[in-house]
């Protein structure tokens, strides 16, 4: 299938790191499609080589996206990048997980984190979506994303602000529980790993304070989805759960079930035609490992 050139990415130029040259000729592929210029490297060493030679020439690669490596390689070659001030590459590690290169790749959500690469310094992002003062209100609800890492924040921003949501967004889980004390959100989005208090804790934390008059639906993002998994985020008080790296349409579709839902009689059926989901019943948690993804770090 051939791709059309992407206003946004024609022209950068990235350098796509991996240890598989067949991987490697894939993704290049896709970003050539796009209009972008692309150079290839080999993992560590010769990655690094690269882009220092192009920085001392004058011609500095506007990107390095890294492909998913196990036990973390991926994320140490990031912060190597960013540590050297000589090297003015953003550093992208490509949405998804270290797997052959017989799996299908999810071409837009590569390009969704190739865009949010693009954009304004760290320093300049918002840490809330749209304003409620720039519309009358959230078409589809108030959502809040508890979240630490920077490029999943403003992909899951630009993900759910396409749908209506408007999003507020806190980097880890004793700010989560805060905020879920001083606003009501129809849904919140809690990643399980996160500094200061994990996911799951904060979820206790929230469900005590609720008591038994309030309940928030809360969706976890985990990089698990084993049974133990599952079985901790029903014990914390989830309702569901998305298995990182998460694609828009399984993103969109869970929160959809929980947003804005018109109270239902017991047994009843729900405003969208499903039957409620039963809170804390593992059935009802969603394995959505197989669909196209968001970023797993974190």
């Amino acid at each position: 299938e051939g791709l059309l050139p992407d206003a946004d990415l024609a022209g950068v130029t990235v350098l796509v790191v991996g240890d598989n040259g067949a991987q490697r000729s894939v993704v290049a592929e896709y970003l050539s499609g796009w209009g972008m210029t692309v150079r290839t490297a080999d993992f560590g060493a010769a990655a690094l080589a690269t882009l220092r030679t192009a920085a001392a020439q004058g011609r500095p690669f506007d990107l390095a996206l890294l492909e998913p490596m196990p036990q973390n390689q991926a994320e140490e070659l990031e912060r190597t990048i960013l540590a050297e001030a000589s090297l003015t590459a953003r550093p992208v590690v490509r949405p998804g997980r270290f797997a052959p290169v017989s799996e299908m790749l999810d071409r837009e959500m590569l390009r969704a984190s190739l865009r949010v690469a693009l954009e304004a310094p760290a320093a300049d992002v918002a840490l809330v979506g749209p304003r409620s003062s720039e519309r009358s209100g959230p078409a589809g609800g108030r959502l809040l994303l508890a979240e630490d890492n920077l490029i999943n924040q403003k992909v899951a921003v630009a993900m759910l602000s396409s749908a209506g949501y408007e999003v507020d967004i806190v980097p880890n889980g004793e700010v989560a529980v805060q905020a879920a004390s001083a606003q009501h959100y129809d849904v919140i989005l809690m990643d399980c790993q996160m500094p200061l208090l994990n996911g799951y804790d904060a979820t206790a934390a929230i469900r005590a304070r609720e008591g038994v008059v309030r309940h928030t639906p809360i969706i976890a993002l985990t990089a698990g989805a084993r049974r133990e998994d599952r079985e901790r985020c029903l014990a914390a008080g989830m309702d569901n759960y998305l298995a990182k790296p998460v694609s828009k349409d399984a993103l969109l579709a869970l929160v959809g079930r929980y947003a804005r839902k018109e109270p239902a009689a017991s047994g009843s059926m729900s405003t969208n035609g499903a039957r409620p989901p039963a809170v804390g019943r593992e059935e009802d948690l969603q394995d959505a490992s197989s669909a196209p993804r968001w970023h797993s770090a974190g």
